[in-house]
């Protein structure tokens, strides 16, 4: 009965209200999308930051304190791997030259290794092409010349052998001035003084001990940094993503809850018939109940399926996630849900046979 009651109710606004109820019901779409959309987008930059600047890749770096010989070396890989390590994503190396320039060979240049600036495809920074082996990026401090500053593109040259320029640092701290592909490292160089390793996945306290074991069996002067899996910059831009959608969310509550205020108004003289006619404030309340489970989950299911779409289109690499999906009904549904009974209740306690209007 109730139920029949609510659409009922539901229906005739709609007949005698058409504006009003179709700009309620889009205001709740857009509302229910952005609740979806936006924290998790939020959550979604910081990640990705996390993801192209490397501080959530579970990097080991090794330092020795003299040069390690490259032959030498690969037997701390091939001991590694029969030890069940997880497997090795990534390697970068790095020497002094007699010139003082700092030299990092690796195996994948990209703004997650070394921080370079660069396009983006799709959310991501792009990766430098490997196919030509004699391409580098370079420190911005090493490529002013001539009055003017070097572009990508322009040809560099390191140690008699001409480079062409791939992407530019920022700024790496000092780690290295120029980076290029490992194979055309080991054949200029051949040892290094300072390794990072990057596993498919964070080792686990046994695992660092393998490593641990293993570095020393054959780097008897070598010492390992391990990482640190956080990123304070990361949920910092999390943080303040989630602020500014906050205040969004709240004005589009603001109006939403102005357009419900003027449905319950309009509404109050078919409340007041039902009291009038025998219906307990519990009864009438049960109504409001079922009218804004009813408009908050149509609402948001349309709001969650252009949420879906939008996410398809926009940022494939952040899915849809079941706490995505409780955490947005919770607060779209229980604000609405709320707001309604305060109002309703309100409106019981001044129940009176003046609110019936007269046709």
């Amino acid at each position: 009965m109730i139920w029949y009651v609510t659409i009922k109710d539901i229906i005739n606004f709609y007949k005698t209200e058409k504006h009003v109820f179709i700009w309620l019901i889009i205001s709740m779409v857009i509302c229910s999308f952005v609740i979806n959309y936006s924290y998790a987008f939020a959550r979604y930059r910081g990640n990705l930051y996390d993801e192209n600047m490397g501080e959530n890749l579970p990097v080991y770096k090794i330092y020795g304190s003299e040069n390690i010989e490259f032959s030498t070396f690969e037997n701390v890989f091939s001991d590694l791997e029969t030890a069940g390590i997880p497997e090795v994503t990534a390697v970068s190396c790095m020497t002094s030259t007699e010139s003082g320039i700092r030299i990092a060979g690796s195996t994948e240049i990209s703004p997650k290794n070394f921080k370079l600036t660069g396009a983006w495809v799709e959310g991501y920074a792009s990766v430098i092409n490997k196919d030509a082996q004699n391409i580098c990026v370079v420190n911005e401090n090493l490529l002013s010349y001539e009055g003017r500053l070097k572009m990508t593109g322009e040809s560099y040259c390191l140690d008699d052998e001409d480079f062409t320029i791939g992407g530019v640092y920022e700024s790496l701290n000092g780690t290295a001035d120029i980076v290029v592909f490992i194979d055309k490292y080991k054949e200029k160089y051949g040892s290094f003084d300072e390794i990072w390793i990057t596993f498919k996945e964070n080792l686990n306290q046994n695992q660092q001990q393998v490593l641990e074991t293993v570095i020393k069996k054959y780097v008897g002067h070598g010492s390992i940094h391990f990482p640190e899996m956080s990123s304070d910059t990361g949920k910092m831009i999390t943080a303040s993503n989630q602020l500014q959608y906050s205040i969004f969310i709240i004005l589009l509550i603001v109006f939403l809850a102005s357009i419900i205020q003027y449905w319950y108004d309009v509404n109050i003289s078919t409340y007041t018939v039902y009291w009038i006619t025998g219906a307990s404030s519990k009864n009438i309340l049960w109504v409001v109940f079922g009218e804004t489970f009813v408009l908050s989950v149509s609402s948001y299911v349309i709001g969650l399926l252009l949420n879906v779409i939008a996410r398809q289109v926009l940022t494939r690499n952040a899915p849809l996630t079941v706490y995505d999906i409780a955490l947005g009904f919770s607060i779209f549904f229980g604000t609405m849900l709320v707001f309604g009974l305060i109002n309703m209740i309100r409106i019981c306690q001044t129940f009176s046979v003046n609110n019936i209007r007269r046709e």
